[in-house]
């Protein structure tokens, strides 16, 4: 079940907006490694993971949405602000016994739960010497390690969707799902909680044992999964190795204005602060650029809307804004044919050769909204 066990969709809608600052002390002895992991340098063979990390933590003032199974991270250092270098580390543990290290991301020595003591925001493993994704936790969809080398997962809208899991990583690197517990209101009275449970990992309720438990009951059993959570000795990225730190910020080449050519596909976007995804939002949305004659063609809709416009695009030598990840150049979309009005203004950058990053500027309230929507090369 490797996935980013991101939570029932349910939570999705409130994640990001719900982590709450934490009081974190790195122990003296950070970096610590066991006899068995001073035989690899980890840190080396992790290395862009942690650099990619660091750099997300650093510029994360100037990011317009968490990048992939970074949102426990994005959730965190906001709330964590000039303390975020400080307060999120990382650590290497062996979780399944296959003598490789996963590289484990976020607040370690944490017990500001009774029964949790730290906060995983990400795992890796390494597949061929290689680091390979295995999930992410946030402050509403917790994770924790156990001393035993599982984990426990605790995430809450309320107790009418609560969820409790817990979870080991295989032999063969996957998420495995031991216990699965979650409440959800009655159909036909919606102040009778009732409790599910499943090995799968999926809030599903027809696709799980409905238990004769009360809710008294299923809040007991989230302490005993709980039991065992451990403190961990980290590194907290303020002390990441200088080299690494060079790798993170160094910045690379703008991409060349000639990539902008050809089919983009709306992924995610964020307006004003409220993020969203094409699949959440049911947005389909793309644009057509073609380089050699400078004109693009963009699209939008969803149940609600239908939006275009054509346009002729204006090289300008400045960013679409400091710190996108572009500062050598943007477009601008002089429109046409446009369903939008008159005073609004539409910008795009490449932030890599298959990333592209488009800007709406549009009046709101008397003064000026700020759209940013992400597209991927189709």
């Amino acid at each position: 079940m490797k996935k980013r066990l991101l939570i029932f969709s349910l939570l999705l809608c409130v994640m990001l907006t719900a982590c709450r600052k934490t009081n974190v002390n790195i122990p003296d002895n950070a970096g610590d490694k066991t006899d068995a992991e001073t035989k690899v340098d980890y840190a080396l063979k992790y290395e862009d993971v942690l650099a990619k990390t660091y750099e997300f933590i650093k510029n994360i003032d100037s990011k317009v949405g968490p990048d992939d199974g970074m949102a426990g991270i994005w959730d965190a250092a906001l709330a964590l602000e000039d303390e975020a270098l400080n307060e999120i580390g990382y650590t290497f543990k062996d979780l399944n016994g296959d003598d490789v290290s996963e590289l484990l991301i976020g607040s370690f020595n944490n017990a500001d739960d009774a029964f949790v003591n730290n906060e995983i925001y990400m795992i890796y493993t390494l597949k061929n010497d290689t680091p390979e994704f295995l999930l992410e936790g946030m402050s509403r969809n917790m994770y924790s390690l156990k001393d035993d080398g599982s984990l426990f997962n605790m995430g809450s809208n309320g107790a009418a969707y609560s969820i409790i899991g817990t979870y080991h990583i295989s032999k063969d690197n996957e998420v495995v799902c031991d216990d699965y517990y979650f409440t959800y209101p009655d159909d036909n009275d919606p102040s009778i909680i009732e409790i599910y449970h499943n090995n799968t990992g999926i809030y599903v309720r027809d696709d799980s044992e409905k238990l004769d438990i009360t809710l008294d009951d299923f809040w007991t059993l989230q302490e005993d999964a709980a039991k065992g959570t451990v403190k961990l000795t980290a590194t907290p990225f303020a002390k990441l190795d200088k080299a690494i730190i060079e790798k993170a910020m160094a910045v690379p080449p703008a991409p060349d204005v000639s990539l902008l050519d050809g089919e983009w596909v709306f992924a995610y976007g964020e307006t004003d602060g409220y993020e969203f995804t094409a699949e959440e939002e049911g947005i389909e949305s793309g644009i057509s650029i073609n380089i050699s004659d400078s004109t693009a063609k963009y699209y939008s809709k969803t149940e609600f809307t239908d939006e275009k416009f054509d346009a002729e695009l204006e090289i300008i030598e400045e960013p679409v804004y400091e710190g996108c990840g572009n500062d050598e150049w943007k477009v601008k979309f002089n429109t046409y044919n446009s369903t939008f009005g008159e005073d609004e203004e539409f910008y795009a950058t490449l932030i890599d050769e298959n990333t592209l990053l488009l800007r709406h500027l549009f009046p709101f309230d008397g003064t000026q909204g700020v759209s940013h929507q992400t597209y991927t090369r189709k």
